[in-house]
């Protein structure tokens, strides 16, 4: 009593592996792969126009069948305002990006292990006052060039953009959106 337990994993990728949209997502990969030889970095931004458009279900079921051929995959949730990663991954929102982009936290322990093997997550961390000057600053520039180096490929999930500047920001850090 008293420790509060996570749900597993809500990934559809995981729980019903052989669903037509998981095989999409499997399609998604397979496109990305070769976009990816030519960008600049193994950087790829996610987003969307609006809401509720799944860019985070895409986002996050095409980490898991990605992290599924052997590759280490961090996903880092930038949507500071409304992210959720953590509650679909069944993990928790302590010490995520708001906390290390302020200095709370330390860029070389913040990924967190998911239940699904080769695939970390950096939630969103607490809603701040300013996601989009965080996002601007050097410790966030720092943080996407450790994990480049670190992992096979960083997915970053970002908030839609025409409701926010914060894909804007981030895009100049990635090799392919």
């Amino acid at each position: 009593k008293g420790i509060k337990r996570y749900k597993q994993s809500q990934l559809l990728a995981v729980g019903n592996p052989t669903d037509l949209a998981i095989e999409a997502i499997r399609s998604l990969r397979t496109s990305l792969h070769f976009a990816m030889m030519q960008a600049q970095n193994n950087v790829l931004m996610m987003t969307g126009v609006s809401p509720s458009i799944g860019k985070t279900f895409v986002c996050a079921n095409l980490a898991a069948v990605i992290s599924q051929t052997n590759k280490r995959v961090l996903l880092i949730d930038c949507d500071m305002r409304k992210g959720y990663t953590h509650e679909l991954l069944g993990t928790n929102n302590v010490n995520g990006l708001s906390e290390i982009l302020i200095g709370q936290g330390d860029i070389t322990t913040a990924a967190k292990p998911t239940s699904i093997a080769k695939f970390d997550l950096i939630p969103r961390g607490q809603v701040p006052p300013n996601p989009s000057e965080l996002l601007m600053s050097e410790r966030f520039a720092e943080l996407v060039n450790w994990a480049s180096k670190n992992y096979d490929l960083v997915l970053i999930d970002t908030p839609p953009i025409l409701a926010v500047t914060d894909a804007a920001i981030v895009g100049r850090h990635v090799g392919t959106t």
